[in-house]
């Protein structure tokens, strides 16, 4: 992944690289817009910039973007930078003790890179107690440290913390980007089958950009084919596969969802977002599936 991969953001990658070039970062970003529009994606390319290795490092993210074959890239990539790290909520919030751990680890120097970055996500379920304490952090911040928020609403969001940030709103994706982002990563995706923006929510790009994403998609377009010879105990035995954490099964149900809509296999998508919708109600995730792929393998009678 690299900036050359987040479309549709131009505008977001353009006063990024006009920061970088110019060395001169606010103590903290907010990038805030729809899910699933490369928020994420940005922050970790981000990091990447700041702490890229390259001798040329510098001078590639003003022209293009970061070399991602450096160690320090290679390790954001993996989420194992020891100067890179992401919050996200626990039980529903991000807590006191979250931002406690947080201002203390933000005071020690960087340990391998040149910026220690911290990426907070879903900023908005930050409860009272721990966004006045991270309040005092990014009041008077430690020298290369960059925090970047990261929220569908701003407006959520205490205005003291609002003000001490660089605001960067993210554009929801057009059809037109939406097609280019399936024609580089599914080079026979039908351009005229172009799924809706809901179908898009939940970092779309991340899970398309994957190394594994060919693989799982290969994997399914084989399942497909051969469904019909598949036995009951096969069908649940890779419902058990698919459904051990909420992560994969997001994975898996989007990817079968993109399978189904290039067929044009319409009452297939209709099934699968009943399934995506029964999860999301806290159905048990391998029920759903089990039942989801009993469902789809009578279509093939």
């Amino acid at each position: 992944m690299s900036f050359s991969h987040i479309l549709g953001q131009e505008r977001v990658i353009e006063i990024l690289k006009r920061l970088f070039a110019g060395n001169r970062f606010p103590q903290g970003l907010l990038f805030y817009g729809p899910s699933g529009v490369g928020k994420r994606t940005t922050a970790l390319e981000l990091a990447k910039a700041l702490n890229c290795l390259s001798v040329n490092g510098k001078q590639l993210m003003v022209n293009d973007f970061p070399c991602d074959t450096c160690l320090s890239c290679q390790k954001i990539d993996k989420g194992i930078h020891p100067d890179v790290r992401i919050i996200s909520p626990e039980k529903e919030t991000i807590g006191i003790d979250q931002i406690r751990e947080l201002n203390r680890d933000s005071q020690w120097k960087p340990f391998e890179g040149s910026y220690k970055v911290y990426i907070l996500e879903k900023t908005e379920k930050l409860t009272q107690e721990a966004a006045n304490s991270f309040l005092k952090t990014l009041e008077e911040p430690p020298p290369q440290v960059l925090f970047v928020l990261i929220s569908e609403n701003k407006d959520t969001l205490l205005p003291t913390i609002l003000s001490r940030c660089w605001v960067l709103p993210f554009s929801g994706l057009s059809e037109k980007v939406i097609g280019g982002i399936l024609q580089r990563s599914i080079f026979n995706y039908p351009q005229e089958i172009l799924p809706s923006e809901y179908f898009f929510a939940g970092r779309m790009q991340e899970i398309i950009f994957n190394e594994d994403f060919s693989l799982l998609y290969q994997k399914i377009e084989t399942f497909w084919q051969n469904m019909f010879s598949f036995t009951e105990v096969e069908m649940l035995s890779l419902s058990e596969e698919y459904s051990k954490d909420k992560e994969k099964t997001g994975k898996f149900l989007t990817l079968l969802l993109l399978f189904a809509r290039s067929r044009k296999y319409w009452q297939a998508v209709e099934f699968i977002n009943q399934t995506k919708n029964q999860i999301q109600r806290n159905l048990n995730r391998q029920l759903a599936l089990d039942c989801l792929l009993l469902k789809l393998k009578s279509l093939c009678r």
